[in-house]
């Protein structure tokens, strides 16, 4: 369930049986031989993990600690029951925060569960936009790429044996100038500002939830505060006209691939976008591609997007309530 990038050794697909196989035709199966898919917050992926690291051979661990496709899955105690682990048996732990993390804290995940890993992968909110990739951690692992501690213009040498590591855009001017950029945003607005973007966040999928609710869609979102992924909580043949629906009303979005909100997004804008998502559900409902629909119509529950018949706009009445009312502004008696 996870994505570690586009590395050989980790597009790879695993079986019940602890077998490994590439992922995509053109990957040798020799790139793939050393690594172990387990099934991510099980405890018999833990039992697996606890014998294969009793017979020596593991050398890390790997986790994303909240998947972008299962934004909702957050198995706290399995990932410090893994940390515990691999502490004590001197077996690296890494976590993928390429999406976690500057996100939901300024910690990212480590911060949100309390755990602190040897290695994490950082990336898009750092960037500010640019492409970039972050690779941070413990000078134990660290400083294989660097040596270490050491300077020009002195005596001082590195005093660790370094690895190969090079890259077309390392150190790229441009990349890094938008990430001192994106890092002084972060810094200013704090773990406040992102406390209040994720607030944001979860009123606006609680918003979409609560109405797909009533009207007994199968659409659902799920989110790990600014991330957040629709899922059909049945079984649903439309999801893609579902989507060029809100397309073809202004509302560009990509079906299986997570969604985001950001310090940009605006609450009328979100309004706007939670407003076309219900309609979205509604006119496909009214049209019969869609399951539910017949509870939200009634007379008892009022909405903009489902008027009892055609041709009528919910408003309200001198004494506030919320009526319908035809072409010409008459309240409607139904």
């Amino acid at each position: 369930g996870s994505y570690h990038g586009i590395n050989d050794e980790v597009i790879i697909r695993g079986s019940k049986k602890g077998d490994t196989f590439p992922a995509a035709p053109g990957i040798n199966k020799d790139a793939v031989s050393n690594m172990i898919v387990l099934e991510y917050g099980e405890d018999s992926s833990f039992q697996t993990l606890s014998e294969l690291i009793a017979k020596g051979d593991v050398a890390a661990v790997i986790v994303e600690p909240v998947q972008s496709r299962r934004s909702d899955f957050h198995p706290k105690e399995f990932l410090k029951k893994v940390r515990e682990l691999t502490l004590a048996n001197d077996v690296c732990l890494i976590f993928d925060e390429v999406i976690t993390g500057f996100r939901i804290a300024l910690g990212g995940a480590q911060e949100f569960f309390g755990i602190r890993a040897d290695l994490c992968t950082y990336g898009k909110i750092v960037g500010g936009g640019m492409p970039i990739g972050v690779v941070s951690g413990k000078a134990k692992f660290m400083d294989a790429l660097d040596g270490g501690h050491w300077q020009y213009g002195d005596d001082s040498v590195p005093t660790v044996g370094v690895t190969y590591f090079a890259g077309t855009f390392v150190r790229h001017p441009l990349a890094l100038a938008a990430a001192k950029g994106a890092l002084e945003v972060l810094k200013e607005i704090g773990n406040e500002g992102l406390n209040e973007l994720n607030r944001k966040a979860d009123k606006f999928v609680q918003d979409i939830n609560s109405f797909c609710l009533q009207v007994n869609s199968p659409l659902r979102f799920a989110n790990f505060g600014a991330l957040m992924k629709p899922k059909w909580e049945q079984e649903f043949k439309y999801t893609d006209i579902f989507f060029a629906h809100l397309r073809m009303n202004g509302i560009h979005c990509y079906d299986g691939f997570p969604w985001f909100i950001n310090l940009a997004h605006t609450d009328a804008q979100l309004m706007e976008v939670s407003r076309k998502i219900k309609s979205s559900v509604a006119k496909m409902q009214e049209v019969g591609l869609m399951q539910g629909g017949s509870i939200y119509q009634s007379k008892e529950v009022m909405h903009s997007d489902l008027p009892p018949r055609s041709g009528l706009t919910l408003g309200r009445d001198e004494q506030g309530f919320p009526k319908w009312f035809d072409e010409n502004s008459v309240e409607v008696k139904l």
